[in-house]
C-alpha cells in the first residue's frame, strides 16, 4: 500500500495525493486502540458531525490501524488522531478544477469499525464526494425557455443538442476557448430549449452533457387559486359565487342573464321520446287493421 501510495504522489509531490505514505501504524488489538483526537468542524467534509448529537458518531469510532504519512504543500489535515503524533486522519489538498482525500485508515472492518456504523459511513461518504466534486459555473437544471451556456474540459467536436424526443440538432457557431483550457459552446437560446424534459449536449468525440429544464416551479403551488386569479387567465372564465343568506343583495354578484341550456335540451329530448313511442303504437295498431 506504501509503494502504491508513492506512485500516486509523483516525484515532486504534484500528483494525486495530497500526503506521502510513510508506514502503516498499528494499535495493540487487545489493548488499546485511536480514536479521533479533533477535526475542522468547518470543512466541508466533516461539518455534519460538528453538531453536538453527532459529533460521537465521529470522535469515538475505533480505530486498529492507518496510514502514518506527511500532508504535502498546499494540503490540509482536516482530522488527526490520537495517537501519541497526532498523525493525520484525512488530509485534502487541491487537484485540477477538485479536490483530492486521503482517508489514512483502510475502509476495511479490520482496520477500523466504521463500516459497521452507518449512521457514520452513509453521511462520512457523501459529504467527502460532494466536497472534492469539481464546482459548476453554470447551472444545468434551468427553466424552461431559459438560455444557457455549456462549459467543456476539452475541445468540442461537431456539438449537437438532443431534445427529449432525441432528435438532434446542430449548436451553430464556434466555441470559445478560456484562459484555464476549457471551452465554453455557443450560448443555448431559449427557443432550442422550450420544452420541459431531459435535454443532453453531444459531440463527435463521444463527450454527453445532460441539460434538465422544469416548468416553472409556480406551476406546482396547490394554494387556493382566489376567483380574480381563475377569471384573469381568460375571458370567458367566470366563477360561480354561492349567496349567503347574510350577504346584503347589493353585493351579491348579478345572476347570469342566460338561462341554462341543458334544461331545454332534456325537455326537448323527453318529448322526442315519447312523440316516437306513440308514433310507433300507431303505426302498429294500423298494420294490425288492415292484416
Amino acid at each position: 500500500m506504501v509503494r502504491w501510495g508513492r506512485a500516486l504522489t509523483g516525484d515532486d509531490g504534484a500528483g494525486l495525493l495530497p500526503a506521502e505514505p510513510i508506514q502503516v501504524v498499528s494499535a495493540p488489538r487487545r489493548t488499546s486502540y485511536y480514536r479521533v483526537a479533533e477535526f475542522d468542524e468547518t470543512s466541508a467534509e466533516l461539518r455534519y458531525f460538528a453538531d453536538e448529537s453527532r459529533r460521537p458518531l465521529f470522535t469515538e469510532v475505533p480505530i486498529y490501524d492507518f496510514l502514518g504519512c506527511e500532508p504535502l504543500p498546499g494540503a490540509r489535515v482536516l482530522a488527526s488522531l490520537s495517537d501519541p503524533r497526532s498523525r493525520p486522519l484525512l488530509v485534502a489538498r487541491s487537484f485540477g478544477r477538485g479536490r483530492t482525500v486521503l482517508w489514512t485508515p483502510s475502509i476495511a472492518r479490520a482496520w477500523n469499525r466504521i463500516p459497521d456504523s452507518g449512521k457514520t459511513f452513509v453521511p462520512l461518504v457523501l459529504e467527502l464526494f460532494d466536497a472534492v466534486a469539481p464546482e459548476r459555473e453554470e447551472p444545468l437544471n434551468v427553466g424552461v425557455g431559459s438560455d444557457l451556456t455549456v462549459t467543456l474540459a476539452d475541445f468540442p467536436r461537431a456539438p449537437v443538442l438532443v431534445d427529449p424526443r432525441g432528435t438532434p440538432a446542430p449548436i451553430e457557431g464556434a466555441p470559445t476557448e478560456r484562459e484555464d483550457g476549457r471551452w465554453i459552446l455557443p450560448a443555448l437560446s431559449g427557443a432550442s430549449l422550450a420544452r420541459a424534459g431531459l435535454f443532453e449536449v453531444r459531440t463527435e468525440d463521444g463527450l454527453r452533457v445532460p441539460i434538465a429544464v422544469h416548468l416553472d416551479a409556480q406551476e406546482s403551488d396547490l394554494a387556493r387559486a382566489t376567483p380574480a386569479d381563475v377569471e384573469a387567465i381568460h375571458p370567458a372564465l367566470r366563477v360561480a359565487r354561492a349567496e349567503r343568506d347574510d350577504e346584503p343583495a347589493a353585493e351579491r354578484p348579478e345572476a347570469p342573464r342566460s338561462g341554462e341550456l341543458w334544461r331545454l335540451c332534456a325537455m326537448l329530448a323527453l318529448g322526442f321520446l315519447v312523440f316516437e313511442s306513440l308514433w310507433g303504437a300507431y303505426i302498429g295498431s294500423r298494420r294490425r287493421n288492415h292484416a
